[in-house]
């Protein structure tokens, strides 16, 4: 990097990995241009291998020290969605439905306050 030039974070993260699986998907049913979806399913798959948690959720990065986040997780969850609806594949609603809940001690531990506030609303459902 040249002086002068502002760095690029080279980290993947979860969050921003399901938001060019959209724009990707989308791309694709837009235009029927099967590499994007190819591109697509292969980034969930390095998702649910790098990022999701053993007991629900997912990772913002390689290790969290504040999360899980809730920006995360909601991406995430609409990129599994995105992906059964793109490809018809009942494997992406699976993968859904196995991140789907986050365990509570990991929301209450969370520095996240949406995620805490989540937590304490479930909570009171119960």
């Amino acid at each position: 990097m040249s002086e002068g030039e502002p760095g690029v974070d080279q980290r993947q993260y979860a969050r921003e990995t399901a938001q060019a699986i959209a724009g990707l998907l989308a791309y694709y049913d837009a235009t029927g241009v099967a590499e994007a979806r190819e591109l697509a399913i292969d980034a969930a798959r390095w998702a649910l291998a790098n990022r999701a948690m053993p007991g629900g959720g997912f990772r913002h990065a390689e290790q969290d020290k504040g999360g899980p986040y809730l920006a995360d997780n909601v991406e995430m969850a609409k990129a599994l969605l995105a992906l059964h609806r793109s490809t018809g594949e009942r494997e992406w609603l699976d993968a859904r439905a196995g991140h789907r809940r986050l365990h509570r001690q990991d929301l209450h531990r969370s520095r996240d306050r949406r995620l805490h506030c989540l937590c304490l609303a479930r909570r009171a459902s119960s």
